[in-house]
Parts: C-alpha cells; sequence; structure tokens
C-alpha cells in the first residue's frame, strides 16, 4: 500500500510535466492530454494507471473508452455514467447494440454499474470495433433494444492514438521506476551508476 501510494506521487510529479491536471467530476483521472474537440486523455490509477479517453456527450452522459487488464490480458472497454439512469442496479447485465454511422451494429454484452454514479460498461473483445470507433463519425448505443443516444466521435482517431501514446509512457514509467527501485547503488556493476544520480562522487 505505501509504495502503490508513493507510485501515485510519483507518477503526478512526473506527468504533472506534460500538464496533467485533475477532472473536474472525477478526482481520481489524472489529465494526460486535452484536444479542442471535447475528448480528453485521461490516466486512471484505480485502474492499474490504464488510460482512457473522455467526453461528455450533448445528454450530459459520460462517455470513456480506455484499455483494461483481466487475467494478465488487456482488452478495450467502453463505460457511459449519467445521473439520469438511476433504476441501474449493480452488476445488472444488458444486451447493448453499438452502431457506428449506419453500418450493421455490434452486440455485446454490458454489466450495470452504480457504486458512484449508475451506468453500464462493455468489454471490447472484437478489435475491428475499436478500429469502427476511430473511424465512424458517429456512435449509437442500444440498451435491450431501446435507443438510448447518439455520440459524437469526430475527432477519434487523434484521440486514440494519444490514447495509445498514454499507455505506453505509463507502462514505460512504471517498469523504469520498479527497475531503480531494485537496483542497488552499491554494486560495481549495476548499471545503474551510469545515472549521475546513482554515482559515488567520492570514487
Amino acid at each position: 500500500m505505501f509504495y502503490r501510494v508513493c507510485l501515485t506521487l510519483i507518477l503526478f510529479i512526473l506527468i504533472n510535466f506534460k500538464n496533467i491536471l485533475y477532472a473536474e467530476e472525477d478526482t481520481t483521472l489524472m489529465e494526460y492530454h486535452a484536444f479542442n474537440n471535447g475528448w480528453t486523455v485521461y490516466i486512471d490509477p484505480t485502474l492499474d494507471y490504464r488510460c482512457l479517453i473522455q467526453r461528455y456527450t450533448n445528454n450530459g452522459s459520460d462517455f470513456r473508452l480506455g484499455t483494461i487488464v483481466i487475467e494478465e490480458e488487456a482488452m478495450a472497454f467502453l463505460v457511459m455514467f449519467n445521473n439520469k439512469w438511476s433504476s441501474i442496479n449493480q452488476g445488472e447485465e444488458f444486451e447493448i447494440s453499438i452502431k457506428f454511422d449506419n453500418d450493421s451494429p455490434y452486440a455485446a454484452r454490458g454489466i450495470g454499474v452504480n457504486e458512484i454514479e449508475p451506468g453500464f460498461m462493455v468489454n471490447i473483445t472484437n478489435e475491428e470495433l475499436v478500429a469502427d470507433f476511430m473511424l465512424a463519425d458517429t456512435l449509437s448505443i442500444f440498451v435491450n433494444n431501446k435507443f438510448i443516444e447518439e455520440v459524437d466521435l469526430k475527432g477519434t482517431y487523434n484521440a486514440t492514438e494519444k490514447l495509445a501514446e498514454c499507455q505506453d509512457w505509463t507502462i514505460n514509467t512504471i517498469e523504469s521506476l520498479l527497475a531503480e527501485e531494485g537496483t542497488d547503488p552499491f554494486s560495481d556493476t549495476n548499471n545503474s551508476l551510469k545515472n549521475k544520480k546513482n554515482r559515488d562522487p567520492f570514487k
């Protein structure tokens, strides 16, 4: 727990050089990059520092797409929150249809979440869905065959590319921190001695 808190603080310091700010609604999120078209890339410490992109829809929904690791396998996820959906129960299952522009819809299973704000989450196992997400102009969501809302996807190509960059940067940063934690600054054979901060000035 202590190391996790230290890692969080270190990431905040490092990310600050990339203009990291707290998200207005979710103070657990750390901003990685904000576009001028409504999309923002965040790092989520509660998901082991995975990255996501987020925007608010015309209906006031909080739409997010990001990556998550389940049983050591990385996959994408889609989640939407809206305070108006108070009837959603935690763990409730839904039949979700995701339609890009006028294409045939993808069928998926959604899981209700309602610990902080009501919404649903969909794990994405079809890589083509992410490709369509990057190229389409609109995304229509249907729950149990009922239209919920349409999400404007303009700018998602650049936002998704920035999401991948964010995840690579975060993984590399964490691996670097873990590697430094395991180094022995007193060892003559340790490569970390090449780093000035680990050198013995009296040697």
